[in-house]
């Protein structure tokens, strides 16, 4: 006996496919919408000077980074509750996992140009410069490298499930060793 459910006739889905994509959609899309006024209070504050600094930069960047978060997981979700039966593309899933995972790394990396703020290259000496930023450094590319390796894993798995939640599921399912990796050098990173 199968233990695929029939398809719904046309116009119709079922409660178990809408109910987490319309939750990613309530929760996501006000969060993405938050960090709109976030950037624009950032420039209010901000002088011109201020604006030039990379902290500055990167910091208006994340926020951007949350806003196509929010916008490409919402369009997932509404995609799979308006067209459950439509394959989703490789790339836009791709993409949706891809700005999920990689923008605390980024976020992250912010923090070491915070640090150097506190010692600048100019005159701090090379070698307490290497002993700060040498072990944070390792951790970042240690943590790229498992982002990069996942990335790459789900997206020749990511084909091979019919929708959206059965596609990203089968691609955990096989290699969750990659996140697990980047979520232990995360804790590292934040210790």
């Amino acid at each position: 006996m199968s233990d695929v459910l029939p398809s719904p006739p046309p116009g119709l889905n079922y409660i178990a496919i809408i109910q987490p994509s319309l939750t990613y959609i309530l929760v996501l899309v006000p969060l993405g919408a938050a960090l709109v006024p976030l950037i624009l209070t950032l420039f209010f504050f901000s002088t011109p000077q201020i604006r030039r600094h990379p902290v500055f930069i990167l910091n208006i960047l994340a926020c951007c980074c949350g806003i196509c978060e929010a916008s490409i997981n919402a369009t997932l979700g509404t995609k799979q509750i308006l067209y459950p039966l439509e394959q989703t593309s490789k790339s836009l899933l791709t993409a949706a996992v891809a700005f999920s995972v990689v923008p605390p790394l980024f976020i992250d990396s912010i923090l070491v140009f915070r640090l150097l703020a506190f010692y600048p290259v100019r005159t701090t000496p090379t070698t307490k410069l290497v002993k700060i930023l040498a072990l944070p450094v390792l951790i970042k590319c240690g943590r790229f490298i498992a982002l990069v390796m996942f990335l790459h894993s789900f997206t020749s798995a990511s084909g091979n499930g019919p929708n959206v939640l059965l596609a990203a599921g089968f691609a955990w399912s096989r290699e969750r060793r990659y996140p697990l990796t980047e979520f232990c050098l995360q804790t590292l990173d934040s210790l």
